[in-house]
């Protein structure tokens, strides 16, 4: 059930792809339409009350995803067989963070063009974000992320693959492998909270990370980089929600 102020569809608004779910009003109702369209002209006519509305789509973003971790969890512990061809190979370390491998700074050149590309960030965009981003590397099966973790920072992936994992009854699984101009942990620069998931490193990485103290700064300036990039997490939020949801579909049907 939704109520007065609550949010519905956005996912289209943002990035549009055929509906998930069914909405029907079960009573007199009216709404808001805001169309993708609208909240674009936005970003160029009141671009604060369109960082309003990204911000609180994001949140809501965050607080469906969080409820869909926490129903592929409890769906995952209630499985006593594990499907070995949808399993992690192997544990990811459960180290604290202070002992575990740290990632060693990326002295090399990237390849902005191919970045552009795959990102949605423009060149200009990606020379502005080289002066605030850090880029690091990771050897394959590193650890990126840990679940459960506080998290206050988010990583573009500029070259390889990564993992990303959900704990279960034995061992974590793979519900998701992300590619080059991906966006994860994004929800940290919006709440730094825990960690939904754990993400590791499938062969060398090569990722941007962008910390919540320079985001915020961003956009409380006004940046259109900070604009951009919320943009950015909020189409990543939507796709992690439909790969979560499509996961949870899967655990539950096996």
């Amino acid at each position: 059930p939704l109520w007065p102020g609550d949010s519905v569809g956005e996912m289209a608004c943002l990035d549009p792809a055929p509906r998930s779910a069914t909405v029907v009003a079960v009573r007199p109702t009216i709404v808001y339409e805001l169309h993708r369209n609208t909240l674009a002209a936005m970003w160029k006519h009141a671009p604060s009350i369109g960082i309003g509305l990204v911000s609180g789509i994001n949140h809501e973003l965050i607080s469906r995803l969080r409820e869909t971790d926490r129903r592929i969890a409890s769906a995952m512990g209630r499985m006593s067989i594990l499907d070995s061809q949808i399993m992690g190979s192997s544990r990811p370390s459960s180290r604290p963070l202070e002992q575990r491998p740290q990632p060693s700074r990326f002295r090399g050149r990237l390849d902005a063009r191919r970045l552009s590309s795959r990102s949605g960030l423009s060149p200009q965009e990606l020379q502005s974000l080289a002066r605030v981003a850090r880029p690091k590397e990771w050897e394959a099966g590193q650890p990126i992320f840990e679940e459960g973790e506080i998290g206050d920072s988010c990583i573009i992936i500029a070259e390889g693959e990564v993992e990303v994992l959900k704990s279960g009854s034995r061992n974590p699984r793979v519900i998701a492998t992300l590619h080059e101009g991906a966006i994860v942990g994004q929800i940290a620069l919006l709440e730094q909270g825990q960690r939904t998931a754990s993400v590791r490193a499938r062969g060398r990485v090569i990722g941007l990370e962008v910390t919540a103290d320079i985001f915020q700064a961003l956009l409380r300036d006004g940046h259109p980089l900070g604009v951009r990039l919320l943009t950015l997490t909020a189409i990543a939020g939507v796709r992690q929600l439909r790969m979560a949801t499509r996961r949870l579909a899967e655990i539950r049907a096996a």
